[in-house]
């Protein structure tokens, strides 16, 4: 089995378009969040219309001195799902030939090809030379129809919840018909019918939210097989928690939040930049980072699972051996500005019930950074990850974190295999 990897939904050109949740737009986020996700999530894979739409993305490519991506992408620590064998400087051409109007667009455009595509080509002449494995094939089954599936129960779940905007859901429903299937007619249809004055901002705003939350399990569940466990990165979800992985199930005994001393990251990444092989290196499965990051992350689980044989002084003692390591790794000793440090820490805390399925809370174990005085909710909330942990009724020794702070949150929750592959089943695939 592989290593469990994270769909990178933060990336996406309509969450940017109708800011949800908290997308990734700027070198800097993208940046931060790489590393981020190097020190305490799950590696990542990418779709290939994200090098074409995200800002971020396309400057990572132009400048490669400016970003580790590229980097990353070559030692496999993100993967580009590739829809053409990885001929990515035909990208465009290959989208749009399959009708897809911003690939069009893309094209006309001079400065896509005068600057954009011989980077492109440059790079992908690299990535092809045969030294790398970088890319993963398009999935099987048909993404449209896995949307469609997605959509749909997002739609059943707006309808079992908002009595007094039904009658304008159900007008969006009926004018969207067999549409359902493509979230760009979703877009268009709630766009015409917002102009019509037929659709209040509030429905709009609903729609836009669980168009992109469809979108984006979609894609987990395309990509997640017995062989390939998928997590999804993306805002908490509102309508399709179902889908997640109860990965341990806490017990009513309190545990104590778990602290990891890490290098303050924009420092330090002024630190390393220039010297992102290095950071690559530190992201390759056999590192000793990465080592040091699994065992940390799997007994984490165990001990806020209430698991006898992990204790607070264990995951100490592991916090302290994984700090050391992230201080080698971003070159502490050679770098005065890198000795800044903060504090990521590891805590149980709840998803307030009107997120998480109904009648229960979705415990999590959150991560979030703090600085010296610096207060959680001044941290950039890609750079607060959670991560499923159990569903358990309420406990008093749980920290409820409520909707709208939740919101903010950008969920890191594995796929849950038999969900997934039940959403797969009866859709077709693409060779048919």
């Amino acid at each position: 089995m592989n290593e469990r990897r994270a769909y990178c939904g933060l990336l996406d050109d309509f969450a940017i378009r109708h800011r949800d949740g908290h997308p990734i737009e700027t070198l800097d986020q993208l940046n931060e969040h790489l590393v981020f996700t190097m020190i305490a999530g799950d590696p990542l894979v990418i779709n290939d219309g994200y090098l074409l739409q995200n800002p971020a993305v396309r400057e990572a490519i132009m400048c490669p001195e400016a970003s580790p991506l590229r980097q990353l992408v070559e030692c496999r620590f993100v993967l580009i799902i590739s829809r053409n064998g990885g001929a990515i400087e035909r990208l465009a051409e290959k989208m749009a030939n399959q009708n897809i109007t911003s690939a069009e667009q893309l094209l006309e455009d001079r400065r896509y090809r005068e600057e954009y595509q011989p980077a492109l080509a440059e790079w992908s002449a690299e990535l092809n030379s045969g030294f790398f494995d970088w890319f993963r094939a398009w999935p099987e089954h048909r993404t449209d129809h896995v949307y469609g599936k997605m959509g749909s129960t997002v739609i059943d779940g707006l309808l079992d919840r908002s009595a007094e905007l039904r009658p304008e859901i159900e007008v969006f429903v009926e004018t969207l018909g067999d549409a359902v299937c493509s979230r760009t007619a979703w877009e268009d249809t709630a766009r015409s019918l917002r102009e019509q004055d037929l659709l209040s901002p509030v429905v709009f705003e609903q729609l836009m939210e669980g168009a992109n939350e469809a979108y984006q399990y979609a894609w987990g569940c395309a990509l997640a097989d017995a062989q390939n466990p998928t997590s999804v990165q993306t805002r908490v979800p509102r309508f399709l928690s179902e889908l997640d992985l109860t990965e341990a199930e806490p017990t009513a005994d309190a545990r104590s939040p778990v602290t990891v001393f890490a290098p303050n990251l924009k420092p330090a990444l002024k630190g390393v930049a220039g010297r992102w092989d290095e950071l690559a290196r530190a992201a390759t499965t056999a590192s000793e980072a990465n080592s040091a990051k699994r065992q940390y992350l799997t007994a984490l689980s165990k001990y806020f699972a209430g698991d006898e044989s992990v204790t607070h002084k264990q995951m100490k003692d592991l916090a302290r051996e994984y700090s050391q390591i992230l201080a080698r790794t971003f070159g502490h000793k050679r770098a005065k500005k890198v000795r800044t440090g903060v504090d990521v820490t590891f805590a149980a805390l709840s998803i307030a019930g009107s997120i998480a399925t109904a009648g229960s809370v979705g415990v999590a174990i959150g991560v979030g950074i703090t600085a010296g005085e610096l207060a959680a909710a001044h941290v950039p909330p890609a750079q607060r990850l959670i991560a499923r942990l159990g569903q358990t009724q309420r406990r008093k020794w749980i920290r409820e974190v409520p909707a709208d702070e939740a919101a903010r949150m950008t969920s890191a929750f594995a796929l849950k295999p038999s969900a997934a592959q039940g959403v797969l089943d009866g859709v077709p695939l693409y060779s048919e």
